[in-house]
């Protein structure tokens, strides 16, 4: 499988993160907790718009091609969603949890060690490309879980609306 691109709501690279390949494994149940807007961390800027069918548009940057996201309850978590984005080349999960003024992202990366513990027993690990990937929206709810509890505050990333 090649996954490439630049399209976390954290922005980051398809390689090390967790995925399902091409298949969701969500179809319906989506919320939109966030409202419309355009969001900002550090140098990067997101556009997020709500579709009338569950899912939100969201443009990277000053890129002109809309990526597709969807957010779904994260059984456990207070206020902490999977997010779902739908790539070219699959769909990649972060956990995203709504602030004041924004959002925040945690993008699990299979290049680091932890978050390939977190996952283990949960989905498979592609070593090459430092991918996890999952087959049940179970079994990534209990890894990104685990990441979540492991994880100090800095590593998420803070989108506040501009």
């Amino acid at each position: 499988m090649r996954l490439t691109g630049l399209v976390t709501l954290g922005a980051l690279a398809l390689g090390g993160c967790y995925t399902s390949g091409v298949n969701s494994l969500y179809s319906d149940k989506f919320v939109q907790p966030i409202p419309d807007g355009v969001y900002v961390s550090g140098e990067n800027t997101r556009l997020l718009k709500r579709m009338p069918d569950g899912r939100y548009a969201m443009l990277l940057n000053a890129n002109k091609k809309a990526s597709e996201v969807r957010l779904a309850v994260l059984p456990g978590q207070v206020k902490t969603f999977v997010g779902q984005v739908n790539t070219e080349d699959g769909n990649i999960y972060v956990a995203i949890r709504p602030e004041n003024n924004g959002f925040a992202v945690l993008r699990p990366s299979c290049s680091d060690v932890p978050d390939q513990t977190a996952a283990k027993g949960y989905g498979s690990h592609e070593p090459t490309m430092n991918v996890c990937q999952f087959t049940s929206a179970k079994a990534l709810e209990g890894a990104l879980t685990n990441v979540i509890a492991a994880a100090p505050a800095s590593r998420w990333d803070h989108y506040v609306k501009r």
